[in-house]
């Protein structure tokens, strides 16, 4: 895919270590928002709204962005940064930036149900660029064709796709869900994710501290969904956000305000984990993709910590999201 982004230094795994570092990369539903209510875009960057009295507003990036956007209005400024292929929209994907825990294509459905749809949805969309004499394609610029076979999908069923809820999704739409749920976290938390000719309509309302990233890492985490909370990622993002956050504010001397602190007991025992992993020079720099790269993490070489693996298995289990085999490619139906 010909898909650039402005990235740190630091970047690391996004499985493990989007929570570790400043700079996350990420390469890179449908709401229901009605053109007339739906902002567009000049071409300077600023969004124009029409009240119904005819008069336009002017509403800048900076001031969007400032206003840590939700609803149509994070449509308006985060969509910019998911374009999608002619035709297709992809505005669940820019809607879960401001609101990661909202529910649009997983409304009201269980876990097994979330899955199924999402499974359908995709073939639905890889059918029809089929039948356009313009089939799928992983490369297309800028990731269009992956916000638009993933643009319907809230941030709930991105994750059914990521954990491979049911075996029913392949290695290739793992990858592309998790770069979304990347690019989504680190758009909302201060770090810049998305085509590089897009960078400057970017708004980092952080001032570049670090600091403050982690924190807005650990408030947009909180609020995603019980079945993302089940699976061994977020714990561990969250737990190493958290860590971060802490280690950066005394590394500066500033008061760590720990109200933000996570009352999820796998997470305070991951953070637990990874301290003494860290004292030991044990920090885990690989992927973690499943419960067996858990395993296989020095963090876990201490055996008092097994127990948080089994217990992340449990959590899993509970809402029927337990590791399943994974089809090797997409689908050849594309």
């Amino acid at each position: 895919m010909n898909f650039s982004t402005v990235t740190s230094a630091r970047t690391v795994s996004p499985f493990v270590t989007a929570a570790l570092s400043k700079g996350v990369s990420a390469a890179q539903s449908a709401y229901a928002i009605s053109r007339d209510q739906k902002a567009s875009l000049a071409s300077d960057g600023t969004a124009t709204t029409s009240a119904t009295n005819s008069v336009t507003v002017q509403i800048s990036p900076q001031a969007l962005a400032a206003s840590n956007p939700t609803g149509s209005t994070a449509v308006t400024y985060y969509g910019q940064f998911f374009p999608a292929r002619a035709g297709y929209r992809s505005d669940a994907l820019a809607m879960a930036v401001g609101s990661p825990g909202a529910e649009s294509s997983s409304a009201g459905k269980d876990s097994k149900t979330v899955a199924t749809d999402a499974r359908a949805s995709m073939d639905k969309i890889y059918a029809d660029m089929k039948s356009s004499g313009k089939p799928f394609n992983i490369n297309s610029n800028e990731g269009e064709d992956w916000n638009a076979l993933m643009g319907n999908l809230d941030r709930r069923s991105l994750n059914a796709v990521v954990t491979n809820s049911g075996g029913l999704f392949s290695k290739d739409e793992q990858m592309i869900a998790q770069s979304v749920m990347t690019q989504q976290m680190a758009l909302a938390s201060g770090s810049y994710a998305g085509p590089t000719r897009l960078a400057s309509k970017y708004v980092d309302i952080t001032g570049a501290d670090p600091a403050a990233y982690q924190r807005n890492m650990m408030k947009f985490l909180d609020q995603v969904s019980p079945d993302e909370k089940a699976s061994g990622n977020w714990v561990i993002t969250r737990a190493g956000t958290e860590l971060l956050y802490h280690q950066i504010s005394s590394e500066e001397g500033r008061p760590v305000d720990r109200s933000g602190d996570s009352s999820d007991p796998l997470v305070q025992k991951m953070i637990a984990a990874m301290k003494k992993a860290n004292a030991d020079h044990k920090m885990h720099g690989g992927r973690i993709d499943n419960s067996a790269d858990l395993a296989a993490s020095p963090v876990f070489s201490d055996p008092a910590y097994v127990d948080v693996l089994k217990d992340i298995a449990v959590r899993q289990a509970s809402i029927g999201n337990s590791p399943t085999q994974t089809p090797s490619a997409i689908p050849a139906q594309i």
